[in-house]
């Protein structure tokens, strides 16, 4: 069967949606199971010497633990980025002076967000 027609009988089927989103649902809960163990239990790799595989090691994964960690306590493992848009055209001579010296832009501008002179985003990144 073609991917297409697939995607049509979902559209038009609410039964097979729903079956098609809980197969999604089953896969998605294997694959955070699968992460977990290669975490947390480790995978054994082989190990060769001069072509001959004489034992193995336990190899476990750090990037997938922290994913992990991310998703199940973000305020605590969250990587986050605050952006600041600042209009410097309504910035005093003293503000631009402590801004070319390095200086945080909240500190410097103080909680004067809505003023017009600053707006700070935060928005988490993934690594």
């Amino acid at each position: 069967m073609a991917r297409a027609y697939m995607y049509e009988v979902r559209e038009q089927d609410p039964a097979f949606a729903a079956l098609w989103d809980d197969a999604l649902q089953m896969a998605a809960d294997a694959m955070e199971q699968e992460a977990w163990r290669r975490a947390m239990q480790g995978t054994d790799k082989p190990v060769f010497y001069q072509g001959v595989e004489c034992g193995h090691i336990k190899e476990y994964s750090d990037t997938l633990l922290m994913f992990r960690l991310k998703a199940i306590r973000p305020e605590q493992y969250r990587d986050n980025q605050v952006h600041f848009n600042i209009d410097f055209t309504k910035l005093t001579d003293e503000q631009l002076e402590r801004l070319a010296r390095g200086e945080h832009p909240a500190a410097v501008l103080g909680n004067r967000r809505g003023s017009g002179n600053i707006q700070a985003t935060a928005s988490p990144t993934v690594h």
